[in-house]
């Protein structure tokens, strides 16, 4: 005869991602309208429909990406004497530094408008990795597998679009909404740092040929004068 006893073991993860990003740069003005002013400026000549113009775009970027990953194990539920919960967390770190060319497009009808950009770049990406303790389940605060790390240098590409529309409410302010798209190439992403192996270089690599797409709307107001 034979008994057994049934355990249940819970695995729960989370990923979360911050990005930030700063530019300076160049952009040439198109003063080649049908009035002979700025064609991106409809009032600037007073023409009805307004006009249209391209302006190419330049200069340096820089771009943070931190991500945080985790995993929670909770094992043995049914256990009188359970549960037992063990925690393995990762942390990553990403700052691109480079150069970027892209060109933006305007057309405007009387007091509307559409713009849209696109931008792309090659950066030099300082990377970072970091892993908490494993903790033994069976002893509370005990590590089962030390604290890892690894850091580097890879070459990273990075690709921004945008395309809006403007309702101008007088020649200073309009009102802004529009979709924006960006992704980052060759990242070190959290997720892909996971390395639960008992060895003495596990959770030392540095996985940086990770890739993260971005989207989403925008709304807001502008000022140009």
């Amino acid at each position: 005869f034979f008994s057994s006893r049934r355990r249940h073991t819970r695995l729960q993860g989370d990923w979360s991602s911050d990005v930030c990003s700063s530019d300076l740069g160049f952009k040439s003005c198109c003063q080649t309208g049908r009035c002979g002013a700025d064609a991106c400026d409809a009032s600037a000549c007073g023409e009805t429909w307004g006009g249209c113009c391209i302006d190419w775009l330049g200069g340096f970027r820089y771009v943070n990406l931190t991500e945080q990953a985790g995993l929670t194990f909770t094992c043995c539920t049914t256990e009188p004497v359970g549960p037992f919960t063990s925690s393995y967390n990762v942390q990553t770190s990403n700052n691109l530094f480079g150069g970027q060319f892209g060109g933006r497009a305007s057309r405007t009808w009387r007091n509307w408008a559409v713009e849209g950009w696109a931008k792309a770049g090659v950066f030099a990406n300082v990377q970072h990795q970091s892993q908490d303790p494993i903790l033994d389940p069976l002893n509370p605060g005990v590590p089962a597998r030390t604290a890892r790390s690894a850091s580097g240098v890879e070459p990273a590409m990075l690709a921004d679009l945008n395309l809006s529309v403007v309702y101008r409410i007088n020649r200073v302010f309009g009102l802004r909404v529009g979709y924006n798209a960006l992704w980052v190439g060759n990242v070190a992403l959290a997720p892909n740092q996971w390395d639960l192996g008992a060895n003495d270089n596990s959770g030392t690599g540095l996985a940086g040929n990770g890739g993260l797409f971005l989207n989403g709307v925008n709304f807001g107001i502008d000022a140009c004068w």
